[in-house]
Formats: structure tokens, sequence, C-alpha cells
């Protein structure tokens, strides 16, 4: 709480930068390691790092930093930013993408199978809400080590699905968000031959 009162003064002064840009340099410092240990990103790998032009330096020189200190070869390919999240990258970029190999075998891995229950998240085209919304299932593709898994992938892709049926012990359900906005998860039951 300090910190952030110190950042809200006007006129800060030159040694509460520089700790601002110490606290800074140790959280994507820290980060941009545990990010390269979560991809198992290993020694004489190559390591494409895509960013755009929004992305504060600081991360991606943080990445490129810590794949180098591994010895790695790495390179930054920096991009204009997309107008929707997911939006495919330029084909210069797809292309350098696609000769890296970034993903391999691993990346077919089912990590993740998700019902979304939550009446008041919206599709808004940004996965981290779109796979909440009451109604929905989403599936994720590759790394699923970072919550618990055993499978190091190097990438992990989210799907969502709006009007989902499922068949869960040969029984068909389906997903209302109608139900769900009521407030309580309602599953209903259909009969195979529905």
């Amino acid at each position: 709480m300090a910190i952030h009162d110190v950042t809200s003064c006007h006129g800060r002064s030159s040694a509460v930068k520089y700790i601002l840009n110490i606290i800074e340099f140790n959280m994507t410092t820290k980060g941009a390691s545990k990010v390269m240990e979560c991809f198992g990103v290993k020694r004489g790998e190559s390591v494409l790092i895509v960013v755009d032009t929004s992305t504060p330096t600081s991360i991606s020189k943080s990445l490129f930093e810590a794949a180098r200190d591994i010895r790695c070869e790495v390179m930054i390919l920096t991009m204009l930013p997309r107008s929707r999240h997911g939006e495919e990258p330029p084909p210069a970029v797809a292309e350098a993408m696609l000769k890296a190999d970034a993903v391999g075998e691993k990346a077919r891995n089912i990590a993740e199978l998700g019902i979304g229950i939550n009446p008041e998240a919206k599709l808004i085209g940004n996965v981290l809400e779109d796979e909440k919304v009451g109604g929905t299932v989403h599936i994720a593709l590759g790394d699923n080590s970072c919550f618990g898994g055993d499978i190091i992938a190097g990438i992990h892709l989210d799907g969502i699905i709006k009007k989902p049926v499922l068949f869960l012990d040969g029984e068909k359900f389906i997903l209302s968000h109608d139900m769900i906005t009521q407030r309580d998860f309602n599953v209903s039951r259909i009969n195979q031959s529905s």
C-alpha cells in the first residue's frame, strides 16, 4: 500500500522512480524466467517471441534475456496490434511462427475442458472472460503444466463453443444460458432419442 500511495504523488523524486524501476525489473525478470520454466524451454532451443507495439518493452526484453540466459537462440518479432483478441498475425509473422515449429506433438494434448457458468460474463473477444460465459464450453489444447497437469507443450490455446451439447457417460446434456442466469446451475438431461 505504501508504494501505491507513493506512486500516486505528483512530481515523484528520482529515488522513488529508481525504486519503482527496480520493482518493475524484478517482477518482469522473475516472471520471464517462470514463463521459460512453464514452457519447458531448454538450452539450445530456438525461441521466437512475438509481441505487438502495445506490449511494454520491459516484458519483451525480459523474455528475450530469460531465453538468452539459458543459452537459447532467441528472436523478437514486433507487429502492430490486432483489432481483436485472437486475430491472426500478419502473414510474415505467421510464417515465422510456423517455421519456428513452436508447437510440436504435445500441442495436440487436450489440456482443459471447462463449462462456463458465470451469468454476468459476456462474449467480448477475450478468452479469459469468454470461457466463463454461462452456457458455453471451452476446450484447450496444449500445455496444462501451469495448473496441475504434466504436459509441457509451450502453447495453450482455448476454443469457446456457444450452445454446446455434451455427452457424459452416454447421456446427452444441453447447457442453457437462460437456466444459468436464474442463478442455479441446472443442466437439462435429454433423452438420447431427442
